[in-house]
């Protein structure tokens, strides 16, 4: 599904990189949140351009990305 959804900066799909990142990314947060003694079920999911390198928040129930870059980035 992610790879069907186009980037909202530059327009172009997603990669199989974008999925390999978004996973990374879940997989940092999971772990951060257990070492505070803390668990999620439902988590936010986070995707990473190839190739323009933005990043993004994925609505999987919407199937939309929206930003995920602060306002000075």
């Amino acid at each position: 599904m992610i790879r069907s959804l186009d980037c909202p900066f530059c327009g172009l799909g997603y990669t199989d990189h974008a999925v390999d990142w978004g996973w990374a990314w879940s997989e940092g947060r999971a772990d951060a949140l257990r070492e505070q003694g803390r668990d999620e079920r439902d988590g936010p999911f986070k995707l990473k351009c190839e190739l323009c390198g933005k990043r993004a928040w994925l609505n999987y129930f919407a199937k939309t990305v929206t930003s995920a870059e602060s306002d000075s980035a």
